[in-house]
């Protein structure tokens, strides 16, 4: 059976590109090689949690990495508003103190999510009209939580001239 595609070429689903047979060969030793390796590691996994929400982030941090490190760091990465404050408390609630070491499981207040933000310009964002397409761009933006846009129109209401020479006439 004839099935995979190689440019204008169809080959076997086991064919090897060097026409030749190939085998892997683990040994017994490997386990015992690659297990110290993955179990010893300098990192701890802390789980992050929103504060409000349930989603959550397991970010690798140093032993003695402190509070105020790993939430410049969320800052930077994930806030929406460059140098927005956030905050960390303990699972239970008890607010940490910046210069406390990391937990393994923290709530962080002052984000909204661990999607990584759009760009932020230092420039507010121009957009000319507010017809349907303008005010739509701006509510994209908006969606988007990007505040920092601008709308310039010839005419004192947003609606463009469809909607105030035309819509309204009749």
């Amino acid at each position: 059976k004839k099935d995979l595609q190689y440019s204008a070429e169809t080959r076997d689903p086991f064919f090897h590109k060097f026409e030749c047979n190939m085998i892997v060969l683990k040994g017994k030793q490997d386990a015992s090689v690659d297990m110290p390796r993955k179990t010893t590691s300098r990192y701890k996994m802390s789980t992050l949690r929103i504060k409000g929400s349930n989603e959550t982030f397991l970010m690798p941090v140093l032993p003695n990495t402190k509070v105020r490190d790993l939430t410049e760091t969320l800052s930077s990465v994930f806030a929406f508003k460059p140098g927005a404050k956030l905050s960390a408390s303990s699972a239970q609630g008890k607010e940490l103190e910046h210069i406390s070491n990391v937990q393994d499981d923290m709530i962080i207040d002052g984000l909204v999510d661990f999607k990584h933000p759009r760009y932020s310009w230092p420039h507010p964002v121009c957009i000319i009209g507010a017809g349907f397409s303008g005010t739509k761009m701006a509510m994209m933006y908006m969606h988007h939580k990007y505040e920092n846009i601008v709308v310039f129109d010839r005419h004192a209401e947003a609606g463009g001239d469809a909607w105030i020479n035309a819509s309204t006439k009749h």
